[in-house]
């Protein structure tokens, strides 16, 4: 099996994650798996491009990014850093300290109130 196969076969975690995902959103978790597996052929295809730089900086959509350099203990080797999306870190500051409330609007707004009139749109 090629590396790149691997890669792509997810544990439970991974599945436990996408299923919850799905049941959350009402989206298939066919399409979830899609999305992050083009995400990081994405990643992969631009460390492919890149890959003669002395350091990568991989971006993960609304997360943040991650700093790929050379180890220089190890040859063949490297370290990652990773920096937080400000907007990411903000909420998750937000969240860690009780309030929620930004969570329920953006829910209520992007996936019931969708769904509702999904729901309106077919009668």
């Amino acid at each position: 099996m090629k590396s790149i196969d691997k890669l792509f076969i997810m544990d439970s975690e991974q599945k436990e994650l996408i299923q919850k995902i799905s049941a959350l959103c009402g989206i298939k978790q066919d399409i979830i798996k899609q999305v992050w597996q083009f995400t990081i052929f994405n990643v992969l295809l631009q460390l492919l491009e890149d890959k003669d730089k002395n350091f990568n900086i991989l971006q993960i959509p609304f997360f943040g990014k991650i700093l790929l350099k050379p180890d220089p203990e190890k040859k063949g080797s490297f370290e990652s850093f990773l920096a937080l999306n400000p907007n990411f870190k903000e909420i998750i500051s937000s969240v860690k300290s009780g309030n929620e409330t930004g969570l329920i609007s953006f829910f209520q707004e992007n996936f019931i109130n969708k769904v509702l009139d999904n729901f309106v749109e077919e009668k």
